[in-house]
């Protein structure tokens, strides 16, 4: 008992290594959100051909099924007569548009100094 262990660095190291564990994650989901091997609106894994070829998103690569459902929007939104289903209502309107909000979010705070200076940090 007249030995007393100094936890103060294995209390420091351990939010260090804890700190950084919340950086990377943050850093995953942020940079990960625009891989182009995932949907970007459901986050399907795309096959090298799909996400190859489509591109009618813009700068999104979406699954068939997303592919699809984007054009209608895109073509609605832009006052083009499109054949529309009976759930493309106006709360699925209000998804998408709510979607590219985010993705427009998204894209600002990954461009912002603020992000790329965490990202400095984390190559340290």
């Amino acid at each position: 008992m007249a030995e007393v262990i100094d936890l103060t660095n294995k209390r420091a190291r351990k939010k260090q290594v804890g700190q950084r564990d919340r950086l990377e994650s943050a850093r995953r989901v942020f940079l990960c959100s625009g891989c182009p091997s995932r949907c970007a609106k459901c986050g399907t894994q795309l096959e090298s051909r799909e996400h190859d070829c489509y591109s009618g998103g813009g700068d999104f690569s979406f699954c068939d099924i997303c592919a699809s459902e984007w054009e209608v929007f895109d073509k609605a939104r832009r006052g083009e007569d499109v054949e529309r289903q009976y759930y493309h209502n106006q709360a699925w309107f209000t998804l998408w548009e709510s979607w590219l909000t985010y993705r427009k979010a998204l894209t600002e705070y990954r461009d912002s100094e603020d992000f790329k200076r965490l990202l400095m940090e984390l190559d340290q």
